[in-house]
């Protein structure tokens, strides 16, 4: 039997394999260990493990990575104790397995008891990430031609390295101006473009900039 350190080593190699694509040989290595972390009897190591496998079936568009994410979901959930960073992953990352199968609806409970989860341990940037995910869904659901802005956003905030509060703030921002744009009172000026979002994240940028003292 593997020690625990190996164990988690060879977890931790599994989600980077994950990340970049090839979730075939990360499902081969969590299938090698399965039997060492089941006799190790350490639920955080467990929790880690299944959710690794569930992320794995996933990215392989496995059918039954839907079960394996509520297994895991279980698993973190009852965990003596408890690990939000852990638990937020596992309900990001089921809601973006659900997406993937169209089931929106309940991925936008699982992005939102993210989101909570984020405001109750102060992670700013994880929060307004989810936000980001929950606007989308629910655009993609209205099937509101905002939507489209919305992609627009993504691709000029890949021009720099704009953080996700800074992305939020452009599409809130969008958002308000689209309700006075219905009403005749902003003129188009490219609305909604790449090019205008180019601009509104410079200038939320340079805002926030301004107001630091010093």
């Amino acid at each position: 039997m593997r020690d625990e350190n190996e164990l988690w080593r060879i977890i931790d190699s599994a989600r980077a394999e994950i990340n970049q694509g090839r979730a075939p040989l990360a499902l081969r290595h969590l299938g090698e260990i399965r039997r060492d972390v089941e006799d190790s009897k350490n639920s955080l190591l467990s929790a880690h493990h299944q959710l690794a496998f569930a992320e794995g079936l996933a990215g392989t568009c496995d059918p039954s990575s839907e079960t394996e994410f509520q297994d895991a979901l279980h698993q973190v959930s009852n965990l003596l104790d408890r690990d939000p960073l852990l638990e937020l992953r596992a309900n990001e990352h089921y809601a973006r397995c659900l997406c993937h199968k169209g089931r929106r609806s309940l991925a936008l409970q699982h992005y939102e008891s993210a989101k909570k989860l984020a405001i109750e341990f102060g992670l700013p940037e994880d929060r307004a990430r989810l936000q980001m995910c929950l606007i989308s869904i629910t655009l993609e659901i209205d099937a509101d031609p905002r939507l489209a802005g919305f992609r627009n956003l993504k691709k000029a905030a890949m021009d720099a390295d704009y953080t996700w509060q800074e992305q939020l703030a452009a599409l809130m921002q969008y958002l308000g101006e689209s309700e006075i744009l219905e009403k005749g009172l902003l003129a188009a000026r490219q609305y909604g473009s790449v090019e205008y979002f180019r601009h509104l994240l410079k200038s939320l940028r340079e805002e926030q900039r301004d107001e630091i003292p010093g």
